[in-house]
């Protein structure tokens, strides 16, 4: 439970001078108990597993150059693609 709590991470690119900051949230828990019973689809449901839960990270990036705002305008154009 020493390991819980909020993280961060300071990233810099160099080949862009763009910085970025990621927050991560670390929660410990007991293990869940697994049962052996054959898990039922709810009728009319959407049977697609292949979707993935969307990560709870915010990702924010501080430009420090003047020139910055066409460094950002490109780094979210190429995003994008």
């Amino acid at each position: 439970a020493t390991d819980q709590g909020t993280y961060s991470c300071h990233l810099h690119h160099h080949y862009c001078g763009l910085h970025e900051r990621r927050e991560f949230r670390v929660k410990v828990e007991l293990p869940l108990i697994q049962t052996t019973e054959m898990v039922k689809a709810l009728p009319g449901r959407d049977k697609d597993s292949t979707k993935a839960e969307s990560p709870e990270v915010i990702t924010v990036i501080l430009p420090d150059q003047k020139h910055s705002i066409l460094l950002l305008l490109g780094y979210v154009l190429s995003s994008l693609l």
